[in-house]
């Protein structure tokens, strides 16, 4: 599901720098990030094919996605955007994000989402962002998750979802073709 991470990594990056200030970086001594996630045009192809094969299928498809795949999707394909660094990381039910804006002074953007399925459809319930180490404030999560929930209600999108589990290190989705 590409896509749908697209459509929500993109809301949250220019609603939370529309609707706040840069400062300087400050982070929580118990911030840190999960891991190093390398990008390789290996693993965004692998992860493309992977999608473009199940799609051929019938029936319930399961797709699953690992941190390497799809941090390396969106690396090469967000290159219009003006980021740097981007990593996604997937615990047990929740998805991590951290990125650089390549702008105003490259201020630092991390979080932590969770992902569901209602009415065939992806909702993002985020749960957590900083930038540049300061929490976000809840009204502005609110309104960007609010947004990019009606950005994925509104995508003509030909799949249902099922199910989405979110493991330690990857992400498995079922999908239908409506």
């Amino acid at each position: 599901m590409p896509l749908v991470s697209v459509v929500l990594l993109s809301v949250l990056f220019w609603g939370t720098l529309a609707l706040t200030g840069c400062s300087q970086r400050h982070y929580a001594a118990n911030e840190t990030l999960p891991r190093r996630v390398a990008v390789s045009e290996d693993a965004a192809r692998r992860l493309s094919d992977r999608v473009s094969k199940a799609l051929q299928g019938r029936g319930p498809l399961y797709v699953s996605v690992t941190e390497e795949e799809l941090t390396s999707y969106l690396a090469l394909n967000l290159q219009g955007l003006p980021l740097r660094c981007l990593a996604v990381w997937f615990t047990q039910g929740q998805m991590r994000f951290s990125a650089q804006l390549d702008a105003w002074g490259q201020p630092e953007i991390r979080g932590h989402l969770g992902l569901a399925c209602s009415k065939g459809k992806i909702q993002v319930c985020l749960i957590q962002a900083t930038l540049n180490g300061q929490p976000l404030p809840r009204f502005l999560l609110a309104s960007v998750e609010e947004a990019a929930n009606d950005a994925l209600a509104d995508a003509q999108v030909p799949l249902r979802v099922e199910r989405i589990s979110l493991n330690e290190g990857s992400v498995l989705v079922t999908v239908t073709v409506d």
